[in-house]
C-alpha cells in the first residue's frame, strides 16, 4: 500500500488546523476494535473507551513524515488530551498510532535515522508502535487523524485543531442503556437524482442502537408516499452492530419528479422501543426516459484507489459522483443527465493526478461517439481537475452565428437564467408549460438587442416536475426542457 503524505503547511499548523482530504471513512461506518500496547506498557482497548462513553481521537502518522512531525508539534491532540482527557474533564482519549512498520522505537525517540524527531518527550498521551491497526482503519496516508463516537461511528476529521475536535466531540453519537429492541436508520447511500430507465435501486444501512440482539425487522421503502417494497431482513446484530440492506430496483416508474423514504418496523418480531430513528429523511430524484447518456471513461495511473470524482451542475448539486476505492485500473460508467452545462472534477488524494508514472492515465466523457472532454496526465497532474462541458444544449461561452437558449442552472431550485443568444434585435417572450401542456409562466420582455441577453425566470410558486421553457423570438420559437426540483 502506498501511504500518503497529506499536504499541510506550516503556515496552517500555527493557524486553525485542517484537511483538505477526502474522508476514506466519512461518518457512515462503524469503526473496528483493537486492542494496541504503548510504549509504557500499559493496554488500550478502543471499545473499552467507547463503553465508558469516551470519544477517541486517533492520530496515525509516522516518524518520517514531515507534516505529521508539523502537526505533533502545533500540540494540538496534547491540548486536548490535557484540557479533555482522564486528567482534565475525562471526556476524550487520544491515542497516537505509529502506522508504518519499519519505523523503530528510536524513531520515536529521536534517535533513530527514519525520523523528524522526539515524538515521545512532551506526549502526554498514550503513543502505540502498531501499524497493524492503522491497517485496520483503512489508512492510507499521513497523517490520518479519525473521531470515534461511543455508539462506534468513525469519522477522518483532518489534523484540526483542539477546540474543533471537543466541537465534534459534542455532536456525537451517545451510548444507549435504555431501550431494549431499537433499530435506527444509520445510512441511506445518495440515490443517483436522475433515472433515465424509470428505476432506482434503494439501500440502506441499518444499526442495531437496543441493548438486546438484534435477529429479525422489516425494513420498509415508500416512493410517492406509497409503500413500494419490504425487505424482512434476519440476522444477528450486537448492539452498535449494523447491517446493509439492499433492495431489488424498483422499476417502472413514470416520468416526472418523485420522493423516497425508509421505515423500519417489527423489530425483533415486536415493537420497536423507539421510533423516532426509525424514518429516514426523504429523497427525491427524476425520471427522465429522453434524458441523455453520455459514458465516462478512466483510465488512470497505477493507484487507482486515490481517484474520486464529481458531476454537478452551476448551482452546486451532484448529478453523479465516483468515491476512493471505486475506480479501479479501467472504469466506464454510462451516466443519466438533463440537458444542461456541468463542471466534471476528477480528484487525487496523493496530489499527482494520473502522473504517478511514465504512462499516466487519460479520461473521457463520451455522447454518441463524441467526445464532450478528454484529458491526460497532462492536463489532470494534481490534486484535481475540472472539465466544463455542456450537454443537450449550446455552452452560453460560445460565440453563435444563430439564435440560441440555455437555461443554467438546470434542474434549478426556485430562479433560474434563460441566456438568450441573439443574431439580431428581436422581440422577445418566455412561456413556460408543464408536461399536460399547460402554460404555467407566460412574460413578455419587449424588445432586446442582439447578443446575449440574460432573462430570470422564478418558479418559486410552481410544483416540482419537468416543464418546457419556450423562447419566443419574433417568428422563430426555440424550447428547452427543464427540471425543477
Amino acid at each position: 500500500m502506498k501511504k500518503i503524505l497529506h499536504k499541510l503547511t506550516l503556515s496552517v499548523v500555527a493557524g486553525l488546523l485542517a484537511s483538505s482530504s477526502f474522508a476514506q471513512l466519512d461518518g457512515t461506518d462503524v469503526a473496528p476494535d483493537f486492542t494496541g500496547t504503548d510504549l509504557n506498557g500499559n493496554s488500550h482497548n478502543l471499545y473499552d473507551y467507547l463503553d465508558a462513553g469516551k470519544t477517541v481521537v486517533i492520530d496515525v502518522s509516522a516518524t518520517w513524515c514531515s507534516p505529521c512531525w508539523s502537526y505533533h508539534q502545533a500540540h494540538e491532540l496534547r491540548n486536548l488530551y490535557d484540557t479533555y482527557g482522564p486528567n482534565g474533564t475525562d471526556e476524550v482519549m487520544v491515542l497516537f498510532i505509529e502506522g508504518d512498520p519499519s519505523t523503530t522505537t528510536a524513531d520515536l525517540n529521536g534517535t533513530g535515522t527514519n525520523t523528524a524527531g522526539d515524538w515521545v518527550t512532551g506526549t502526554t498521551y498514550p503513543i502505540i508502535d502498531d501499524a497493524s491497526i492503522g491497517d485496520d482503519l483503512e489508512t492510507s496516508y499521513f497523517p490520518t487523524v479519525y473521531m470515534v463516537c461511543p455508539d462506534r461511528t468513525i469519522t477522518e476529521t483532518g489534523a484540526q485543531s483542539s477546540a474543533n475536535l471537543y466541537a465534534a466531540s459534542q455532536n456525537c453519537g451517545q451510548l444507549n442503556s435504555a431501550t431494549t429492541n431499537d433499530a435506527r436508520i444509520y445510512h441511506t447511500p445518495a440515490v443517483k437524482l436522475m433515472s433515465c430507465d424509470g428505476s432506482v435501486t434503494p439501500m440502506l444501512r441499518m444499526q442495531n442502537y437496543g441493548t438486546a440482539t438484534m435477529t429479525s425487522a422489516d425494513v420498509n421503502i415508500y416512493i410517492d408516499g406509497a409503500l413500494e417494497a419490504t425487505e424482512a431482513w434476519t440476522g444477528s446484530l450486537d448492539q452498535y452492530e449494523t447491517a446493509d440492506i439492499n433492495f431489488a430496483a424498483v422499476t417502472g416508474i413514470a416520468n416526472g419528479a418523485h420522493s423516497m423514504y425508509y421505515e423500519i418496523d417489527n423489530v425483533n418480531g415486536g415493537t420497536d422501543d423507539n421510533t423516532a430513528d426509525n424514518t429516514s429523511s426523504t429523497v427525491n430524484f427524476t425520471v427522465d426516459m429522453n434524458a441523455l447518456q453520455p459514458t465516462l471513461a478512466l483510465t488512470p495511473d497505477p493507484w487507482p484507489s486515490e481517484v474520486s470524482w464529481e458531476i454537478q451542475d452551476g448551482s452546486g448539486t451532484v448529478f453523479a459522483s465516483g468515491a476512493e476505492g471505486t475506480v479501479g485500473s479501467s472504469f466506464s460508467e454510462t451516466l443519466c443527465l438533463p440537458d444542461g452545462c456541468y463542471d466534471f472534477t476528477i480528484y487525487d488524494s496523493y496530489g499527482d493526478g494520473f502522473a504517478g508514472n511514465a504512462a499516466g492515465g487519460n479520461g473521457s466523457l463520451t455522447l454518441s461517439g463524441t467526445d464532450l472532454f478528454t484529458f491526460d496526465q497532462t492536463q489532470h497532474d494534481g490534486s484535481e481537475y475540472t472539465a466544463h462541458f455542456c450537454i443537450g444544449v449550446t455552452s452560453i461561452d460560445d460565440n453563435l452565428a444563430s439564435n440560441s437558449i440555455n437555461v443554467y442552472p438546470n434542474p434549478f431550485t426556485g430562479a433560474t437564467q434563460v441566456f438568450v443568444q441573439m443574431n439580431e434585435t428581436s422581440d422577445v417572450s418566455v412561456t413556460m408549460v408543464n408536461v399536460l401542456g399547460e402554460t404555467v409562466i407566460s412574460k413578455d420582455y419587449g424588445s432586446l438587442t442582439a447578443g446575449t441577453n440574460i432573462i430570470d425566470v422564478d418558479g418559486t410558486n410552481l410544483a416540482a416536475g419537468i416543464y418546457y421553457m419556450n423562447v419566443n423570438l419574433g417568428t422563430e420559437t426555440m424550447t428547452q426542457k427543464v427540471v425543477l426540483k
